[in-house]
């Protein structure tokens, strides 16, 4: 007995095999999620790609390291596999992480309104259930690394708002407090009067509506077929729309608020409606308040009073596939990290750029012998940006259409010796540093054509600064705020917005040397100031004084002489 326990023993499978085969290879297969109509990217160790194994079927014949592939068709009827380059999507989010800095989205734009409230926060989105932190409404959570008085537990998160926008069980507070320490009311930060914290705040700004904040339908996302579909469930909405119109600008005759006409609404026709007050709706958007509006109500809050009242309809309901709430990701998962202005001066260093043209080429512009100085467009990490003329030290632009050959360059000889002629682009030539990257249209990866297109309709749109300006070189060592540190500010230049006429003043774009030695000075002791310097003196103080006291244009005074 004891034998043949011995024998099922050492016969039993020491490792229990799978249930099914898919479940192995769900565990195991990158590309166990794969989807034809979306263009995902796939890479593999170096080691791996050396030999052509990506994780497919068979090998493929990519073998060069550090790259990227997309997959057309997973297996085709002829046993092969249709592949494609993906380096140029690959290397641009490298690049955009290289440079770390956070990007920002251009107001108003389709993508901007396709975002609704998350275009509004500075998160960049909700991509997970199971990431509190990454809500795309503002809500102020307790820190869940402070424990409580028995030991180490974390205190309880509030729950997460719905969606969908309904209201959470749980009401949100401003109010703060842990561990029985003082309360603080973050709502209050900033209006407490004289004195205190935040005596001065900011200007009220008006926010946008609620119904602007709600998600847009994406057009660009749309087929043919949708889209025709899309425009005429519209025309069957214009009632609607006229009469949401109507409500909207009665509103804002009641609290005063931007009104361009006293025309009563009420007064008017459908038709007038539209012919007399129709620019005031564009310029409030209406038209997307109102797409908002019933796209919140209509496609994610439908109602269902009749169903419920039917236990069978309401059980039918509940297996219904409900419709899937559009949040993508605030920048298209173009950079996922959030630093700070600080953290991209301090850990980014300036790369090599190219200056290509004018904003608006015009012949002889940017010749040897003309000082005009215009905005001009860059090559910088793989992307066209605008460089301003104050901070692009003088660098000429490639291209000039006023030459015979249409370059803006010098003939030198070949300096490797064979007696030929060679251009010398070290005119066009900057170190550069991107300063500000705004998205203004993403990728589109979801559809059958996108494969051929890859980066096409990608609208990015970036600012750069050379290597040796003040906006983006540090050229004061001294520690911020210190004594030091204000002696060597740049001295600026006479301005209304020195005396607060105007925006407040900003550092000089000038460079400056690290350390500045002080110019030798004429000793002046014992000695009297001259009639001219006196005169001088007294003409920069009344100049000030006039400066302080000159009233805007149109405040109601005339200047002061």
């Amino acid at each position: 007995m004891s034998a043949q326990a011995a024998v099922a023993v050492r016969n039993a499978p020491r490792v229990i095999p799978p249930p099914s085969p898919f479940g192995e290879l769900l565990r195991r297969s990158k590309f166990a999620a794969f989807d034809p109509e979306i263009r995902q990217t796939y890479t593999a160790p170096a080691s791996y790609i050396h030999r052509g194994n990506w994780g497919l079927k068979r090998p493929i014949a990519n073998r060069n390291r550090d790259t990227t592939i997309v997959l057309r068709k997973f297996e085709e009827h002829a046993q092969y596999i249709e592949w494609d380059r993906a380096d140029g999507q690959a290397k641009l989010i490298k690049r955009v992480e290289e440079q770390n800095i956070a990007p920002d989205l251009v107001m108003f734009s389709p993508w901007y309104y396709g975002l609704g409230q998350a275009a509004n926060t500075k998160q960049s989105g909700l991509d997970s259930d199971f990431c509190p932190g990454e809500s795309s409404e503002v809500q102020r959570l307790r820190d869940e690394r402070v424990a409580d008085d028995k030991g180490s537990v974390p205190l309880k998160l509030q729950p997460l708002p719905s969606l969908s926008g309904s209201e959470s069980s749980a009401s949100t507070s401003a109010v703060l407090s842990i561990n029985g320490t003082k309360q603080i009311n973050f709502d209050n930060l900033g209006r407490r009067g004289p004195g205190q914290y935040g005596s001065k705040s900011a200007m009220p700004r008006e926010d946008r509506r609620e119904e602007e904040s709600f998600l847009q339908p994406n057009i660009r996302a749309m087929t043919p077929l949708q889209f025709r579909r899309y425009v005429e469930k519209l025309r069957t909405l214009r009632p609607a729309f006229l009469e949401y119109t109507r409500t909207r600008l009665a509103e804002d005759r009641e609290k005063n608020r931007k009104v361009m006409s006293t025309i009563d609404v009420n007064d008017l026709s459908d038709q007038e409606l539209v012919h007399v007050l129709g620019l005031e709706a564009r310029k409030k958007n209406l038209h997307v308040g109102f797409l908002g509006r019933y796209t919140e109500e209509h496609v994610y809050k439908e109602e269902v009073e009749e169903e419920e009242e039917d236990p069978e309809a309401a059980a039918e309901l509940a297996n219904k596939p409900q419709p899937i709430k559009k949040q993508p990701h605030k920048l298209g998962g173009l950079m996922y990290a959030a630093p700070s202005q600080m953290e991209t001066f301090f850990y980014s260093k300036p790369a090599p750029g190219f200056v290509l043209q004018d904003i608006t080429p015009v012949a002889g512009a940017h010749s040897h012998t003309s000082g005009t100085e215009k905005d001009v467009i860059a090559a910088f990490a793989g992307l066209t940006v605008h460089l301003p003329s104050r901070d692009s030290q003088g660098a000429l632009p490639l291209y000039e259409p006023s030459t015979s050959d249409g370059l803006n360059v010098d003939r030198i000889p070949d300096p490797s010796g064979s007696g030929s002629e060679t251009i010398d682009t070290s005119k066009s030539e900057r170190e550069m540093r991107l300063i500000d990257l705004k998205v203004d249209q993403v990728p589109r990866v979801v559809g059958s054509g996108v494969h051929s297109y890859s980066l096409g309709f990608t609208k990015l749109r970036g600012t750069v600064a050379t290597k040796n300006v003040g906006a983006n070189f540090r050229t004061n060592p001294e520690p911020i705020g210190s004594i030091a540190y204000n002696g060597m500010m740049p001295p600026q230049t006479k301005s209304s917005n020195i005396y607060g006429n105007g925006a407040p003043s900003t550092f000089s774009s000038r460079s400056f040397p690290l350390f500045k030695k002080p110019s030798p000075q004429p000793s002046m002791k014992g000695a009297l100031p001259t009639d001219s310097a006196v005169q001088q003196n007294k003409s920069e103080f009344l100049d000030a004084l006039m400066s302080m006291v000159r009233k805007k244009p149109g405040s109601g005074s005339s200047e002061q002489s």
